[in-house]
């Protein structure tokens, strides 16, 4: 599958989703990634599974290991990225 070009996230499932999206289109376990990032396995899939309290650096690295960035913009700029 490819990665699309952006993600759009609002609230901790949709991040997942991104994370787990990215992480099969780049052709990674969980394990490889989990590695890659320097986290644990159990905190990939809480993650992906949409876990709302998470360590907000560990997601960092999650998100640098997939080569992601966050991007934050003004609630009305969501319509245009939709």
């Amino acid at each position: 599958a490819q990665r699309p070009d952006f993600f759009i996230w609002t609230n901790a499932a949709e991040l997942g989703q991104a994370v787990l999206v990215a992480r099969e289109a780049m052709g990674l376990t969980r394990l490889q990634l989990a590695a890659s990032a320097g986290v644990g396995r159990k905190f990939l899939w809480q993650l992906e599974q949409g876990k709302a309290t998470l360590k907000m650096d560990k997601v960092m690295r999650v998100l640098e290991a997939l080569d992601l960035m966050p991007l934050i913009v003004p609630r009305e700029a969501l319509a245009v990225l939709r």
